[in-house]
């Protein structure tokens, strides 16, 4: 499943959840079957934020760490956090 999957079909799980009127059960489908997900996407959210500072970085031939930063309103150790786990996304190095 690709990024843009997953996130529609959270986006379509969500919208079925929503229009069930019984407060209880929306509740524990969002509980049960929303929430999780959630957790999921934003790891993929994260790896999707990181990939692109990668290759807006360019291997230093683009802006500076502090440039990115700046322009992203993130600290500069937040940058080279992205960068690395980008890198080691690619290479296959996360668990």
């Amino acid at each position: 499943m690709t990024q843009s999957d997953a996130l529609a079909n959270l986006g379509r799980e969500l919208n079925r959840v929503l229009r069930i009127e019984d407060p209880l059960r929306r509740a524990a489908l969002i509980q049960t079957g929303v929430l999780p997900k959630l957790g999921q996407l934003s790891e993929v959210i994260y790896l999707i934020r990181a990939q692109a500072v990668l290759e807006l970085w360019d291997d230093g031939r683009g802006p500076t760490y502090r440039d990115i930063a700046r322009q992203l309103g993130v600290s500069k150790p937040l940058v080279q956090q992205m960068i690395a786990f980008a890198r080691a996304e690619a290479e296959g190095d996360l668990l």
